[in-house]
């Protein structure tokens, strides 16, 4: 009975520790880590660069161009291209995957 119950918890313990934990234990430390980094970097960003001058090179849009760029919600997608291109600059940096 002894052996019974060692052999099930061995393969219960088996499929814990199996590919899948290891995936996603790699998955989540690849994820933190990049998330980390990519704060570091945002707080070594140039002094030199203004968001303001964005705001004075957009002044020049007209309504109607407003109302399409709100229309297909353009600032978030594009803080989402950014934001994409980063992570894959990232991620191609890193030698295990890369």
């Amino acid at each position: 009975m002894y052996a019974a119950l060692l052999a099930v918890l061995g393969r219960v313990f088996a499929w814990v520790m199996g590919a899948g934990t290891l995936k996603w234990a790699v998955g989540a430390f690849l994820l933190f880590g990049v998330t980390i980094l990519v704060d570091i970097l945002l707080d070594l960003l140039p002094t030199w660069f203004d968001p303001a001058q964005l705001v004075g090179a957009t002044s020049v849009f007209t309504p109607s161009i407003w109302y399409f760029l709100d229309y297909f919600a353009f600032q978030t997608g594009l803080s989402m291209m950014f934001a994409a291109y980063a992570v894959r600059f990232l991620i191609r940096r890193l030698p295990v995957i890369g």
